[in-house]
This record gives C-alpha cells, structure tokens and sequence, in this order.
C-alpha cells in the first residue's frame, strides 16, 4: 500500500470510531435524557456489575473458586497456628511482637514469621511446626483436583 492509501485508511478507522462513540452517545441520550459524565460512569459500572452477577448465577463457581473464596485471612491463619501450637500468653507477646518488628521492615512472609516465630517454641511446639510446615508443602504440591 503506498501512503495515500495508508492516510485514507487510518482516517476511515478514525472516522468508524468516532461515528460509533456518537451512535452510543446518541442512543444514551434517547434512553436516558442529558446526563452528566459522572452519572454515565456510574450507569457503566451498574451495568458492569449486572453482567457480573447474571455470568456468576449462570455458570457456578466450581470447589476450586468456592475454596479460594474460603481462605482465611492472615490474622486468621495466624490465630489458628498459635492455638494449634498451644501458645502461652507470654508466647503469644512474644509472637505479635515478632510479627510487628517484621512488618516494620516490609511485606511479612510467611516463612520469615515462621522461622522467627522457632525461636521462641519448646521443642515440642518446634516439632509441630515443623509438621505442619510439612503438610502445608505436601497440600502445595498435590495437583489440584480439576487437573489444571
């Protein structure tokens, strides 16, 4: 294609985009009356989140979603660790201040509190840790059930 043809072609794109951003402006101001930016910003998300919810209803989320949704959260998480490792309360202390001092230097990692969080269990306690660090990287490792 030599220039003119590429101009003529790039001004006919223009011209199909801007005619169809009149078309739907057009058809919002027949459906709705003059409406502010913000009011059309609005409609979109409404109708966004009406699409959403009817692909949601329309197709389930299967037990790989539904389990994601079901995570716990991390103070949950945390809270379940200090009661399965039977923590004392001056454990516990010593935990949560482990944890602040952690995240005052960053993001907290998991693995980071965990090490940190060793030196300050009895033996027993230690060795619980490390099992359930074992079944948290035996679950990690499963394929999941979907085969994906």
């Amino acid at each position: 294609m030599n220039d003119k043809t590429k101009t003529l072609a790039k001004a006919l794109a223009a011209v199909a985009l801007l005619a169809g951003a009149l078309g739907w402006m057009w058809s919002t101001y027949r459906s709705y009356g003059p409406i502010s930016p913000e009011q059309a910003r609005e409609m979109m998300q409404s109708e966004r989140q009406a699409r959403r919810e009817a692909r949601r209803q329309q197709f389930p989320a299967g037990p790989r979603q539904e389990a994601e949704r079901a995570q716990p959260t991390p103070e949950e998480r945390r809270q379940n660790l200090y009661r399965r490792l039977e923590l004392t309360e001056a454990q516990r202390i010593q935990a949560e201040i482990i944890r602040v001092r952690l995240e005052q230097e960053g993001p907290v990692r998991e693995g980071a509190f965990r090490r940190e969080l060793s030196s300050i269990l009895t033996e027993d306690q230690r060795a619980e840790l490390a099992e359930i660090e074992a079944q948290r990287r035996n679950r990690q490792r499963q394929p999941s059930p979907e085969g994906t």
